[in-house]
């Protein structure tokens, strides 16, 4: 038998010149490994990075367009007059952590890289809570009294003070 088949159930072991190119290709794939890897982690990083940046820049314009919404609708009621009333669908964005009615202004506090955000928007009304059905809680989370994504709310001007109230589903 030549050399290189098998003798006794054992492979032969490579010597010289082929055990050489065996550890070539294993230290080149090595390598390659190496500068995919050194390459793509950064880019992967740099891709999640501005992802969550956006995200957030996301929420806050939510807040800020559903607290502008808000303070328009409740300046319209309260120019109407009194009786006059509108329900109205308003988009929580998922960074929401408390919405707050305050004499003039409407805040909604958003959690933005581990910091609270206030977004607040100024009506021509005053406006308060209505209540029944209160838009905010002080209960946590946040999440478990209304959440995140589209909610009806019902602005009913009583006695030129707009009141605002959650509509059940």
């Amino acid at each position: 038998m030549g050399k290189g088949r098998i003798f006794g159930g054992h492979a032969p072991v490579a010597s010289g010149a082929a055990a050489v190119a065996k550890g070539q290709a294993a230290t080149e794939s090595l390598l390659m490994f190496g500068f995919v890897a050194a390459f793509t982690i950064p880019i992967l990083i740099l891709l999640y990075t501005t992802t969550v940046v956006r995200s957030e820049q996301s929420a806050f314009e939510q807040a800020r367009l559903s607290t502008k919404m808000i303070a328009d609708y409740a300046g319209e009621l309260y120019v109407q007059g009194s009786g006059s009333s509108r329900i109205v669908a308003i988009n929580y964005p998922p960074a929401l952590r408390n919405i707050t009615i305050s004499g003039r202004e409407v805040i909604f506090s958003l959690e933005r890289s581990g910091n609270t955000t206030d977004v607040v928007s100024v009506s021509l009304a005053r406006m308060r809570d209505a209540p029944t059905n209160p838009l905010h809680s002080e209960r946590e989370p946040f999440f478990s009294y209304i959440g995140s994504g589209m909610h009806t709310l019902n602005l009913t001007n009583v006695n030129n003070v707009v009141e605002i109230s959650y509509v059940k589903r």
